[in-house]
């Protein structure tokens, strides 16, 4: 109860004019950190979370065999692929993902088990819900129940041989989750953006729609008649606590990663 009481206190500061500051608590004070602890807790029990949870249950959820994606975006050559989920059932979802050019293998198959889902989760949650604001990732649609995005920001010094710094380099990774979707396809939907400096911005953006079946007969690059090699994420949940540039919470070694 105690908790709860501090923090309505601390809403009710947020009511005050502009230009009245209020300071209930500062780091310092033993209330501090069960005040984050509950701010953590709040955030993660966010609606977004209950629905990547639920969508667990990957049948039941709606997600069904032979619906088809395409996947479009550049990085250094314009990048144009499709998914196809070959199975599913509620615990296992398996995905076909062909592209047309610039991935190794052409055909890779990645299984989805619940197990990756809970690193899945894990790893935005814990990053989106940090309890140090300095690794936290910022965040919008924790209200949905649908879908949600969050960036990455990270930032590290270029220097020469002799140690001298020369210049910044600042990356932004958007993530963007749409359960319409299985999770899992957040590899194929983001946005990286690389500044140097005052140098012009590196923008890399794939985006995934569903497309029907009509649609991939129409393009000879949808194809899926190969067999695919099998592939899986790399998932760091603790990602959000490295200040390394490169490291980033998921990726997949058969897709461009700029």
């Amino acid at each position: 109860m105690q908790k709860v009481i501090v923090l309505f206190l601390i809403l009710l500061s947020f009511g005050c004019e502009v230009g009245e500051e209020v300071f209930l608590y500062d780091e310092d004070s033993p209330e501090y950190q069960d005040l984050l602890e509950l701010e953590q807790q709040i955030c993660k029990a966010n609606p977004i979370f209950t629905a990547m949870n639920n969508s667990k249950a990957f049948q039941t959820y709606g997600y069904e065999a032979n619906t088809i994606y395409r996947v479009e975006g550049s990085t250094d050559a314009n990048i144009e692929s499709y998914i196809k989920i070959t199975s599913v059932d509620d615990t296992t979802l398996v995905f076909h993902h062909h592209c047309s050019s610039g991935c190794t293998p052409v055909d890779s198959q990645v299984t989805v088990t619940q197990a990756m889902m809970d690193d899945f989760i894990e790893a935005i949650q814990e990053g989106v819900c940090a309890l140090d604001k300095d690794f936290r990732y910022s965040s919008s649609g924790l209200s949905s129940s649908t879908s949600m995005i969050f960036s990455d920001f990270r930032e590290t010094e270029v220097r020469d041989s002799d140690g001298n710094l020369t210049s910044f380099i600042y990356k932004t990774d958007t993530y963007r989750v749409n359960l319409e979707y299985p999770l899992a396809f957040v590899l194929y939907n983001y946005t990286r953006n690389i500044k140097e400096n005052d140098e012009a911005d590196e923008n890399h953006v794939f985006n995934i729609t569903e497309i029907d079946q009509d649609e991939c007969d129409d393009e000879a690059k949808c194809d899926f008649t190969s067999t695919p090699s099998a592939v899986t994420p790399v998932i760091d949940t603790d990602a959000y606590v490295s200040d390394a540039i490169g490291n980033v919470p998921f990726s997949i070694s058969s897709f461009p990663n700029p």
